[in-house]
């Protein structure tokens, strides 16, 4: 759990084409445990993390189809170690979908 601001935006290009950007920079506590045949230990600590998305796409009244990117990086202490480790995650997805109008009844 944490606190973060960021920004993000989005360019439309022409009528029904897009790209969008966005960075969010969170403090976060986090708690963390290790655990042995013989022991436990626990640690709460404060590090810093990274959110950054990226889409690019095109947007009609029925269709659309976007290109998206989407990843956070956090540093993370260990209880045994004394050394910080880079923990990037993200991923990668194309999405095509169709609008559906729903009637009301």
């Amino acid at each position: 759990m944490g606190v973060g601001g960021g920004y993000a935006y989005t360019l439309v290009i022409a009528k029904h084409f897009y790209v969008t950007g966005s960075l969010i920079a969170n403090l976060d506590v986090a708690f963390s445990a290790v655990e042995n045949i013989d022991d436990k230990k626990n640690k709460t600590s404060v590090r810093t993390a990274t959110i950054y998305k990226a889409a690019a796409g095109y947007n009609s009244n029925s269709w659309n189809i976007s290109a998206n990117w989407a990843a956070n990086d956090s540093w993370v202490r260990g209880n045994h170690f004394s050394q910080n480790f880079y923990v990037p995650i993200g991923n990668y997805r194309i999405i095509l979908s169709k609008k559906i109008a729903l009637k009301k009844h």
